[in-house]
């Protein structure tokens, strides 16, 4: 891993009317590190992918992604710099989001023209690679309604792959999924972290968080409250909030 950090966060933030959701968030990622954001519902996580991904404007704090600073609060950044690092930023959130009228392959193809300006026959070849990359090649032609869960997912997450991010966020992928479906979309995310893909990824899968992560961050009540290692947060964390919450897991 590079020593800079892809993704640096300070002090963030972040309130809707006079509920505060974020308190002074401070989190880095390195380069090709596995974040795993863990807590109950409501504690902020979600709210903290979408502030990186620009899709939530913040209250307080700083984001910067590759060196470049991204949201500022109170702070107008030049728009060039700010988009070409969001940029380099995927996302896959909870609903897979895909049109209903467009078969796979151009679902993932679509923004590679609107955002990326490609030449469409280029862009279709790009989606079909994507595609192929999530186990999904031979399902190009096929409609929303002739997917699975799992493989509508495995197709948003090829739209982001093609876009070729440095970064992938991902807000509970598997949450509306059955639990046989989830576990093609995990393995999916577990190939991108073997070949270095750096993620930070919402969930409340613990077996992968701890085959995956490189770090496990646990947050309550908008803060992070520790931090660490998979093999110490899942099994020895330090603070009573943490041990809480894994044993409420476990127990639902």
């Amino acid at each position: 891993m590079n020593d800079a950090p892809v993704i640096a966060i300070r002090g963030l933030e972040k309130r809707f009317g006079s509920h505060v959701v974020l308190r002074g968030v401070d989190i880095t990622v390195g380069h090709g590190e596995v974040v795993v954001l863990i807590g109950r519902s409501g504690s902020g996580k979600s709210t903290l992918v979408r502030c990186v991904a620009g899709l939530t404007p913040i209250d307080g704090g700083q984001i910067d992604l590759f060196g470049t600073i991204v949201a500022r609060h109170a702070t107008r950044l030049p728009a060039g710099p700010v988009r070409a690092a969001r940029r380099r930023v995927g996302m896959v959130f909870q609903d897979f989001n895909l049109f209903p009228h467009l078969n796979a392959e151009r679902n993932v193809s679509l923004s590679l023209q609107k955002v990326q300006r490609m030449a469409r026959a280029q862009a279709q070849e790009r989606a079909r690679m994507a595609l192929a990359k999530v186990g999904l090649g031979e399902f190009a032609a096929r409609f929303p309604y002739q997917l699975s869960g799992g493989q509508q997912q495995r197709v948003a997450i090829a739209r982001a792959l093609a876009l070729e991010p440095e970064v992938m966020l991902f807000d509970e992928p598997t949450s509306a999924l059955d639990p046989e479906l989830k576990r093609e979309v995990l393995v999916v995310m577990r190939a991108l972290a073997e070949e270095g893909m750096t993620m930070v990824i919402v969930t409340h899968e613990m077996n992968f968080a701890r085959g995956v992560a490189d770090r496990v961050v646990f947050m309550d009540g908008g803060a992070v409250v520790e931090e660490g290692p998979p093999q110490v947060m899942l099994t020895a964390p330090r603070q009573d909030a943490t041990r809480i919450f894994l044993r409420d897991l476990i127990e639902a």
